[in-house]
């Protein structure tokens, strides 16, 4: 018996701390899908998907199918158990994407560093993270375009600022159950790349400055 693939999901609302597992397990006869779950630190209760083992891919489409399930319920691969919203869109474009960080060398950020006409943040060891909200909608997008989860928190709290200044779109980066801002691109449905990106920290700056959860990364001139 061999365990090919595994995973964890967790669930903390109110009162409720829960954990669940699901395991595609390699036996003698074929595959077999298992899981545990209950509450944290409680003993688990144990079942499986598959009364008799079934061929690979059968057990992978049962397995996936068992995760969406429960994905799609609130639980979430982040250990705090943080609910994470729009999972059941996970994998499709959002027809924009981040501009990724360009290498440099050491001179050159030394150069750059005494130059008057750039400024600087911290690297936040983070996940890219861009993230929308209109009309309602909150959309995450990681580094490739592609929807990815937010927090619920996150997405809440973005839906309030849509609330305030209208169609509103951030890029930076999720650590935790935080999204660090470095960037704005949208506010009011209006892009605003062709302002400086100083004064469109600025703005995010203000903007966030009552957000418990979307921060903006304090810039260095």
């Amino acid at each position: 018996m061999k365990t090919l693939t595994q995973t964890s999901l967790y669930y903390a609302e109110g009162r409720s701390d829960k954990e669940y597992h699901v395991d595609l397990v390699a036996v003698e006869r074929g595959h077999v899908v298992n899981f545990r779950f209950g509450r944290r630190g409680s003993a688990l209760t144990v079942g499986t998907k598959t009364s008799v083992p079934v061929d690979l891919a059968q057990a992978k489409m049962i397995y996936d199918k068992l995760v969406k399930e429960k994905t799609a319920k609130g639980y979430t691969a982040d250990v705090s158990g943080a609910a994470y919203q729009g999972t059941e869109h996970a994998g499709r474009q959002t027809g924009f994407v981040p501009q990724l960080l360009n290498p440099i060398t050491e001179s050159e950020a030394l150069c750059l560093l005494i130059d008057d006409h750039w400024a600087a943040q911290e690297k936040m060891d983070g996940e890219r993270r861009m993230a929308q909200a209109d009309e309602g909608q909150v959309v995450g997008a990681n580094r490739k375009g592609l929807i990815v989860p937010l927090p619920q928190t996150v997405a809440d709290e973005l839906l309030t600022l849509e609330a305030q200044y209208g169609e509103i779109r951030v890029d930076g980066e999720l650590i935790g159950g935080r999204l660090y801002v470095f960037d704005l691109h949208l506010l009011h449905g209006m892009a605003i790349q062709r302002f400086p990106w100083i004064e469109r920290m600025r703005l995010a700056n203000d903007i966030l400055s009552g957000c418990r959860y979307i921060k903006a990364v304090p810039v260095a001139e």
